[in-house]
């Protein structure tokens, strides 16, 4: 192993760049000089926008680098300032380093939050879920479990298990009057949660009410989850068919997130308010944005595939009647996809609706099953409902009405809520 300023430096010259060139705009070049030969340790800010600049994970290089002079405090704080600063990963490598050696000068409880926290954001769910159910056993103080709780949902929803998250985060939600502790922003994002999973279950009318009084938390500090929040508002009531309430909603959304730096849901926020603008017929306005999204998508690395881009502009071109243009961009939205289950009954329910419009039936119930095999797979369940109903329609229109009432039965055992009772089609229907 060698030492933080060694590994800086021999990456520094590895680039062929002068003390001076990476100063510039972070330091000066004397603190940069006793940076590299260990005289004094940077900030972890400064850390980070040193290796950033050298073009190297910062993860990989505490791999590299001896740590071993830090005191087991050190690492902790050193470990937390990573994870404010988003390095989840190398915060996740501190956390184990610091877990090799005796933990009874740290709060075991406030360790293992981090730790859970970390896992969860690396995709480490079931790890996540065992580190904080144990921190929050361990708590000395029961007076603000919100956080903990919360963590522990959203890592049952991340991981897929609807139903743990939804009864772990109705727990926060009874927390919430007691809990004077906890901040406001805790509660909102329990709220937010509780809000998608009612999205998720079809219910729409409850998941605005969870959402607005997400909004109520958030509210006046916290402006990007303001706008998130208003745009959740405004999808839920797309789904209703509320059509000038969502443009309201989506477009506040659109407003407040130009007052913040640019985020994933920045992104998100346009592409749902596009899709509103075709659903309104505003065809040639709602071209204009899924363009502006696929040159964004593009732009920002968040992880957003153009696929779904492709089959909306799909769905935009099936509504103007051109089908076979509409054919060409289902196919190519097919094509990029990343074999997400989610995105993949999307564009095979698209794929059913070009072949249908063509008259091409069969083709199209290829496609219908796809796509629910899909939807069940991701356990969307209202795309699941929307798809099984479009297949009822096209067997009704083949004659085959034996078919057509068995899978419209189908529908009516699909639970809503994940663990059987109410079912979305009886609530909608």
């Amino acid at each position: 192993m060698v030492t933080l300023g060694s590994r800086l430096q021999a990456l520094r010259e590895a680039k062929q760049m002068k003390q001076k060139e990476l100063a510039l705009g972070l330091a000066t070049q004397s603190m940069i000089s006793q940076i590299e030969t260990n005289r004094i340790i940077p900030s972890t800010n400064l850390l980070i926008r040193i290796v950033q600049k050298l073009d190297y994970p910062i993860d990989q290089f505490l791999r590299e680098v001896d740590l071993d002079f830090f005191s087991i405090k050190e690492l902790f704080k050193f470990a937390q300032d990573l994870y404010e600063h988003g390095e989840y990963h190398a915060a996740l490598y501190l956390l184990e380093k610091v877990d090799e050696r005796p933990l009874n000068v740290l709060d075991t409880s406030e360790y293992l939050y981090l730790l859970g926290v970390c896992q969860k954001r690396a995709g480490c769910h079931d790890q996540a879920i065992s580190s904080l159910s144990t921190a929050l056993d361990q708590m000395k103080d029961p007076s603000s479990t919100i956080p903990y709780l919360y963590e522990i949902a959203e890592s049952h929803y991340l991981k897929g298990d609807l139903f743990s998250a939804l009864l772990t985060a109705q727990r926060a939600e009874k927390r919430i009057p007691i809990e004077s502790d906890t901040t406001p922003f805790y509660k909102g994002k329990v709220k937010n949660l509780l809000g998608i999973m009612a999205f998720r279950f079809g219910e729409f009318e409850k998941s605005i009410t969870l959402y607005q009084e997400a909004y109520n938390y958030y509210h006046p500090k916290h402006l990007s989850q303001c706008a998130t929040a208003h745009m959740n508002i405004g999808v839920s009531y797309k789904y209703l068919k509320h059509f000038d309430q969502a443009k309201e909603h989506l477009g506040i959304a659109m407003q407040l997130f130009k007052t913040v730096p640019v985020e994933k849901n920045t992104l998100l926020c346009k592409y749902n308010y596009a899709i509103l603008l075709s659903e309104m017929d505003c065809y040639d306005e709602a071209e204009k944005l899924f363009n502006e999204c696929l040159n964004d998508f593009a732009t920002y690395n968040f992880g957003y595939e153009p696929n779904t881009i492709y089959s909306e502009l799909a769905r935009l071109e099936i509504k103007r009647g051109n089908t076979e243009q509409a054919k060409e961009l289902a196919y190519l939205a097919l094509d990029c996809s990343q074999e997400n289950d989610r995105e993949l009954g999307y564009i095979y329910r698209t794929l059913a609706d070009v072949y249908y419009h063509k008259k091409e039936i069969d083709a199209a119930i290829s496609y219908l099953d796809k796509s629910i095999k899909s939807f069940l797979t991701a356990k969307l369940y209202v795309r699941l409902i929307e798809s099984l109903h479009f297949l009822t329609h096209c067997y009704k229109s083949l004659g085959l009405y034996e078919k057509a009432i068995e899978t419209l039965e189908i529908t009516k055992r699909i639970p809503y809520n994940g663990n059987g009772g109410d079912t979305y089609n009886e609530k909608i229907v």
